[in-house]
């Protein structure tokens, strides 16, 4: 055996301090012979193969022992572990060497040590014997895969730099190591989120939402024309009013960007920063469109936004030449059309780029002209509905930008994907798509030498799946939601009397996007995954119609892995979801639900009135719920309620009232 120390020429700069020595390498490498192994896991102990992505840096897990009776475990004792890059050459953990102490009982992991006093790193939960531990924080990966390598080694075998105490000396022979994948470092606040009502900005440690005071049904009572800015966080603020001409019916907003857009119920989108009005753009849509037999949707149906892209995504009515109809009654089809947006304040500091120069010092060029709709495009939904031939999207549509898809789950059973093209997608225009809408494995699959999309319009290729089945031979699917860090989407499903499954517990659609798989076709292809329609006990959500019960709007927190759900208009109580923290293998479930009251609310009109956030100040998952007639919004911190005390199963003891500690009202512009 012989030892090998790192060159200085191998040294690697982190935060500016030198790390030469971060491991001694040596002839003989661990391998599969050595007694013992460690592996990744979920919070709950649940190993995770290296070909599955954990969401994000927090559902990863260090575990270890043995997986079957025969299996040999770990030599019992305390363990240093520590973060790298693939290759082992740069140190990624950021917290010194001294918190990141685990121990061995019976050879398994046991938890953190006590050695590593205050600053240990959080126990997942203990089972088969085993208490995970996890492995934050550490730095994102240089690794264009986002690619991770976990290391332990016995702290008998292992000493702390004197120079750096976050860097271990030891021996490549007398470690462990596991490798694990992330589907992202860090998101966006505010992405992935489905057509709703208000908005969530997060900026710094700011929240604010835009909330529309109009609704689909704008001879409502109650209902107005205008937009109310309400500050959510820290502390709630005074709320202001932008007045607008038409009554707006959604608004999303971009955190990179700080702007807002809002939909009217015609065919006008305003683009807002701040309370300024900063670009407006007319879309394509054009008269009513349906969702069901007594849903409808006036023009523009709501918008949803892609930050990563810059791009927001409104769902919308058009009237098709080829759906044209002799009856009066029909409405038309249905579509989606992309606002390709301009970031007009680049570095946020208020200076208006309006040319070529670097007015605002970010050294870039300044970003000129306006906010503009691309042509819009119409469903491929299966043509249903009594025959009418009308093409249906959902009343709560999401894009996807990491995956680049527009989700739309529809009250006839459909569940459509639309993949859109990335930036370098397709760009000679040849069909081939450069990243196929499942893998995004960036290789350029049309040959086109990475040449820029000369049409600079987005394509687009609709994926169709009808999910029936004989528990469930028809579905009428409210919204869609998904967590994009594990590609768990969702569907609502409410019920109605006279459908033989009909039950007055919410029900949700779950399946994984990364076990999809896809038939092409033309004009549309197919989609299918491992998918469950999951009765949730006791989650019974009120709401305007006794015979149409179930959840119906839906948000999931980005980064939590935590959601919301809720009922049709006017219901009194809400939902909150635990999701997998993983993906790839089986068949997803939701993993935990609590259902409450809010005393004396009532949640609002269509577009849905609700959504999710993380919340930067305290890291928990919120929901934000609009209230008809809409004088206040309710915020729930969802992880507080899902970890309160239940009177049931999935009952929480009492419902929910401002000063709780989960429950704050926050006033809107009358």
């Amino acid at each position: 055996m012989y030892s090998v120390r790192m060159p200085c020429s191998t040294r690697r700069m982190l935060a500016g301090l030198l790390l030469c020595n971060l491991i001694i390498f040596t002839g003989i490498a661990f391998g599969e012979d050595s007694p013992g192994k460690i592996f990744v896991s979920d919070k709950n102990g649940n190993p995770v193969k290296s070909e599955s992505k954990f969401g994000g840096p927090s559902d990863v897990y260090l575990n270890g022992g043995p997986q079957s009776p025969k299996g040999s475990g770990l030599p019992d004792g305390t363990y240093y572990f520590l973060v790298t890059d693939p290759s082992g050459d740069k140190l990624l953990s950021t917290d010194n060497a001294s918190c990141r102490q685990l121990t061995v009982t019976d050879g398994k992991v046991a938890g953190a040590s006590d050695k590593a006093g205050a600053c240990q790193h959080a126990n997942g939960t203990t089972a088969n014997g085993a208490t995970p531990v996890q492995l934050i924080p550490f730095a994102q990966s240089p690794n264009d895969g986002n690619e991770y390598k976990v290391w332990i080694v016995r702290a008998k075998d292992a000493t702390v730099s004197g120079r750096d105490p976050r860097v271990l000396n030891f021996k490549e022979s007398d470690a462990r190591k596991d490798t694990f994948k992330l589907a992202f470092y860090a998101m966006p606040p505010g992405v992935c989120l489905p057509v709703s009502s208000e908005s969530v900005l997060v900026s710094g440690n700011n929240v604010f939402s835009y909330v529309p005071k109009g609704s689909w049904f704008q001879n409502t009572p109650g209902a107005d024309n205008g937009i109310s800015i309400v500050k959510v966080e820290p502390a709630p603020a005074a709320p202001k009013l932008i007045p607008t001409d038409k009554p707006v019916n959604s608004c999303a907003s971009n955190p990179v960007t700080g702007q807002t857009v809002c939909t009217a119920n015609e065919n006008d989108a305003y683009v807002i920063s701040g309370i300024q009005f900063v670009d407006h753009a007319l879309s394509a849509a054009n008269g009513v469109t349906d969702f069901s037999t007594t849903m409808f949707c006036p023009g523009n149906c709501g918008v949803t936004m892609d930050a990563i892209h810059n791009r927001a995504v409104v769902g919308l009515s058009l009237n098709s030449p080829d759906l044209a109809s002799n009856d009066p009654a029909f409405f038309g089809g249905a579509g989606y059309q992309i606002l390709e947006l301009v970031d007009k304040q680049s570095k946020g500091d208020d200076k208006d780029d309006k040319n070529k120069n670097d007015n605002d010092n970010d050294k870039k060029n300044d970003k000129t002209g306006h906010a503009t709709f691309e042509p819009p495009f119409l469903s491929e939904a299966p043509l249903t509905m009594f025959g009418t031939g009308r093409r249906h999207i959902s009343e709560g549509i999401l894009v996807d930008p990491i995956r680049n898809l527009i989700l739309s789950p529809n009250e006839h059973s459909n569940y459509e994907i639309v993949k859109l093209s990335n930036a370098d997608d397709d760009n000679r225009g040849d069909g081939k798509d450069d990243r196929w809408w499942r893998n995004n494995d960036s290789k350029d699959d049309d040959n086109d030498k990475g040449r820029k999309n000369r049409s600079n319009i987005t394509l687009h290729y609709p994926l169709e799946n009808v999910i029936q089945n004989e528990k469930f031979p028809f579905s009428a699917f409210g919204s869609a939601g998904e967590d994009c860090a594990t590609g768990i989407i969702l569907a609502t499903r409410f019920t109605a009397a006279g459908d033989p499954s009909f039950s007055p517990e919410s029900r949700v659609y779950v399946a994984d996007l990364n076990q999809a798989t896809v038939t092409l076709g033309y004009p549309a292809g197919k989609w299918n995954a491992p998918y469950q329609i999951q009765t949730l006990s006791e989650s019974v959500l009120d709401g305007f119609n006794a015979t149409a019960q179930g959840a119906n709007g839906a948000a999931v927190a980005q980064g939590t892995h935590t959601g919301i759900l809720t009922g049709g208009w006017r219901s009194s109580s809400i939902t909150a979801i635990s999701l997998p923290s993983s993906s790839g293998n089986g068949v997803p479930k939701v993993e935990d639900w609590v259902t409450c009251s809010i005393t004396g609310f009532a949640t609002g009109l269509d577009p849905h009135t609700v959504t999710a956030y993380l919340s930067p100040n305290s890291g928990d998952a919120i929901g934000l719920v609009a209230d008809w007639p809409l004088t206040r919004l309710a915020r729930v911190d969802l992880t507080k309620l899902l970890n309160a005390s239940r009177s049931t199963p999935h009952t929480c003891a009492k419902p929910l009232t401002p000063g709780d500690g989960i429950l704050t009202f926050v006033p809107v512009v009358p």
